[in-house]
Order: structure tokens, then C-alpha cells, then sequence
């Protein structure tokens, strides 16, 4: 469990007991952390000072990308746990396909930030990414959005979501039609199970919004 503000916690035994396992490593506010499925030892965990990993649940930390870099939202491919993507509101997407050794940029967009990111829970070569313009300078310069912090108005138009049919390989970006104008705020997304990944629900600060064609366009859900 990430906290904003004791960093990152474990249990055993379904919820009985709790044990801070960044200690190690200072962390206290997390935005994000994720368990590999195939692999629950491998843990990983998104702070302001970058992205963490673990290799026995927790024990031991390690930066592996991101350093200097706020982590909003982090994802582990369920069936191969060496397939890896972060999101960094003032670094876009960065993408690991070994395990976390290496890492390279996946958006095309350099001004672009990652705010969110979801896989299709039936099937992870289908993605979802909330991002929007970096506000500073290039990529650097922003900051904020994603999970635990408060949310960053944006104009709608620099506001997009990105899905990718290949794992985060290559990107596109979806249509705005029928999201609402103005101020997206933060994105937030989901993917609904038995979909082939064609139904989407988007929280903004106007509310939820659903597409059924796989973001081609949207309604007020």
C-alpha cells in the first residue's frame, strides 16, 4: 500500500497486520506502487525522488529510473513481470521490457506528461494513458497530477489520452469528441474487463465519461 505520507506498506495476512517497508530508503510520499502478479516479490514504487523497485517484497530498494522525477502511476505486465511502464507528469512514460535494468521513453511527444496509466485486465497489449502537457519548459519542467496529489487544471486541448495496441511500444492518441471543454483536471482511467478493451471510463473533474469504441468517441456515463 503506497501512503502520501509513511511511504510503503505490507501485509500478510490479509489486512491484519501492517509493516512499513521503505524505511530503508526514506520514502514518504508515495503516488504509486504495484505488485508484480506472476511475480509478488517484485514490488515497485513511485515517489518524487523517482521509481523504486524491490526484488524480495520489500526488503531492499533500488532506483532504477525516474531520479529526480515524481511517479504518478506505475503498471507490470500480469503474465511477464519484466514488462514495465511509469508515468512522470514532467517526463512522460518511460517503458522497461527486462526486468527494470533498462529503460527508454515510450510516448512520441517530448512535451508530454503521464498522468495515468491502465492496462485492458484481459489482455496487456492493450493501454491507456491520461497525460498532458508539461507546463514548464519541456520535459523537467511540470510536476503534479496522478494519484495523491491535487488535481492540475489543464486546458481540455492540452489534456489527451494516448492508447497503445503493442504494450507501450508505439502510441496514439484517442479523440476528445464528446469530453467535456474547459478544464479536464486530472485524468483517471479503467478499463472494463470482457471488453476487448474498447470500454473505457474517464474520471475528470466534470465527471465520469465512457467510451464504447475504444476512445473514438465519449458520453457522460
Amino acid at each position: 500500500m503506497a501512503t502520501a505520507g509513511s511511504g510503503v506498506w505490507k501485509t500478510v495476512d490479509g489486512g491484519q497486520v501492517w509493516t512499513c517497508v521503505s524505511d530503508s530508503i526514506h520514502l514518504t510520499s508515495v503516488g504509486a506502487v504495484a505488485v508484480a502478479p506472476s511475480r509478488p516479490e517484485t514490488v515497485y514504487a513511485g515517489a518524487p525522488s523517482g521509481l523504486y523497485r524491490s526484488n524480495d517484497g520489500g526488503g531492499r530498494w533500488d532506483l532504477v529510473a525516474l531520479e529526480g522525477r515524481s511517479v504518478s502511476s506505475i503498471v507490470i505486465d500480469p503474465r511477464n513481470a519484466d514488462i514495465v511502464l511509469a508515468a512522470s507528469a514532467d517526463k512522460g512514460i518511460e517503458r522497461s521490457t527486462d526486468g527494470g535494468k533498462n529503460w527508454k521513453s515510450a510516448l512520441p511527444d517530448e512535451k508530454t506528461g503521464g498522468v495515468w496509466l491502465v492496462f485492458d485486465p484481459d489482455n496487456p497489449k492493450n493501454v491507456y494513458a491520461g497525460t498532458r502537457t508539461i507546463s514548464v519548459g519541456g520535459r523537467g519542467g511540470g510536476g503534479g497530477g496522478g494519484r495523491g496529489a491535487a488535481p492540475v487544471l489543464t486546458p481540455a486541448t492540452d489534456s489527451q489520452i494516448y492508447r497503445s495496441t503493442d504494450e507501450g511500444n508505439t502510441w496514439k492518441k484517442t479523440s476528445p469528441t464528446g469530453l467535456p471543454g474547459g478544464n479536464f483536471g486530472t485524468i483517471a482511467l479503467a478499463v472494463a474487463p470482457g471488453t476487448k478493451g474498447k470500454r473505457v471510463y474517464d474520471y475528470v473533474a466534470q465527471g465520469i465519461f465512457r467510451s464504447d469504441d475504444a476512445g473514438e468517441h465519449w458520453d457522460r456515463a
